[in-house]
């Protein structure tokens, strides 16, 4: 008896690309329902305005923004080096160099929450400290996730090199830089 098998197919794109996609599309999702109550909140209060005696640190989050996107442009050079056929050496290190500025982005961040925390801005102090904790803590949340998401590629990458776990990589950490500016944009210039 002949009997024919199925025709095998190969995949548009590698699942963990897809499964990344579909993650991402959910966060946008959540973001854009934080965003659009903070534009709903500010724009049903009279009176908006940054407590007193709080300055928001403009000028070094502008800085830090650029640190991020360099994280974010290490990572855009990581998937060429892969796609190039470069050394594990090379791929390592523009890796090594989104890790770093990733972290740094953080850890500043950290430092700019200390510092408006002294200055009395809390989730409790007004509804823009509410919203601004909500927003932005929920970004280092997802900056965090996206270094621990690098790290594990670090780590995978001596074992095997698959350019599938460095697109769903990249996917998701160009969305953490991708929504910063913006996030920026609407809280540091209320």
């Amino acid at each position: 008896m002949n009997t024919l098998s199925p025709p095998i197919r190969s995949k548009l794109i590698p699942d963990q690309l897809f499964g990344m996609l579909i993650f991402v599309f959910t966060e946008v999702m959540f973001f854009t329902a934080l965003v659009s109550a903070f534009v709903v909140i500010k724009g049903s209060r009279a009176n908006w305005e940054i407590p007193a005696g709080v300055t928001l640190p403009v000028i070094l989050t502008a800085y830090n923004t650029g640190v991020l996107l360099l994280s974010g442009i290490m990572l855009w050079l990581v998937g060429r080096a892969i796609r190039a056929g470069k050394s594990l050496g090379e791929i390592r290190s523009f890796l090594s160099y989104g890790i770093m500025f990733g972290t740094f982005f953080v850890a500043v961040q950290g430092y700019e929450w200390t510092q408006l925390l002294g200055y009395g801005l809390t989730m409790g102090s007004s509804i823009f400290g509410a919203c601004f904790f909500l927003l932005i803590g929920s970004h280092a949340l997802h900056a965090l996730a996206g270094i621990g998401l690098m790290l594990y590629l670090y780590v995978r990458l001596g074992r095997t090199l698959a350019l599938g776990d460095c697109q769903a990589v990249q996917v998701f950490w160009f969305f953490v830089v991708g929504v910063w500016p913006f996030l920026y944009a609407l809280l540091y210039f209320p």
